[in-house]
């Protein structure tokens, strides 16, 4: 089925026979953090991040890791924690705000399929640089590319999306000046 809520998104509703969580994806600034934890406020979920994740057991910020360790080590920390989250007690909903290029590795895929709900945040490269220009350090693929940040977002984009969609069972457009309680709101309306 193919809808259009309010917030510009439109889906593939599916059933909720896999897990019973919230995955949402897509690119760094598309509100996936910001989308989360409203959703896991208003259904009573735990909410976890995925890049949270990583730097509470790291004790490292995702830049201070890809600096010091690199970015192999960080994917093979994503997958990690994905496998811990995975095992946690099914008892409780959650709420999974991955990290840009978790859903990439396939096994990683795998993972977020059979968590739930996938859906894909997106936003188009002019709203997702005004998003994230301000914190380019916290941003390690936007910091040390020799690219302006334009060129470089719309790079991520191209080589993103096409796994972002095939993964996505619901898909919800956030570059519309529509607040994220907005987009919540809808995506909890096609979940359930």
């Amino acid at each position: 089925m193919v809808s259009s809520p309010p917030s510009g998104g439109r889906g593939r509703r599916r059933p909720l026979t896999r897990g019973n969580a919230i995955v949402l994806i897509g690119l760094m600034g598309t509100g996936k953090t910001t989308v989360g934890r409203i959703i896991s406020q208003q259904i009573g979920a735990l909410h976890l991040d995925t890049d949270g994740e990583i730097e509470r057991r790291e004790q490292k910020t995702v830049a201070e890791i890809f600096s010091e360790k690199g970015e192999p080590y960080f994917r093979d920390a994503e997958t990690e924690t994905l496998r811990r989250i995975r095992r946690r007690p099914p008892n409780r909903r959650l709420v999974l705000s991955t990290g840009g290029g978790l859903p990439l590795r396939e096994e990683n895929a795998k993972m977020l399929r059979q968590l739930g709900t996938v859906v894909w945040l997106r936003a188009d490269p002019e709203t997702l640089v005004k998003r994230v220009e301000r914190k380019l350090a916290m941003r390690p693929l936007l910091a040390v590319d020799e690219l302006p940040l334009h060129e470089r977002m719309a790079k991520l984009c191209a080589e993103r999306n096409d796994s972002y969609e095939k993964l996505a069972d619901l898909i919800f457009d956030t570059h519309l000046d529509v607040h994220a309680s907005v987009i919540a709101a809808s995506i909890l309306d096609q979940c359930y």
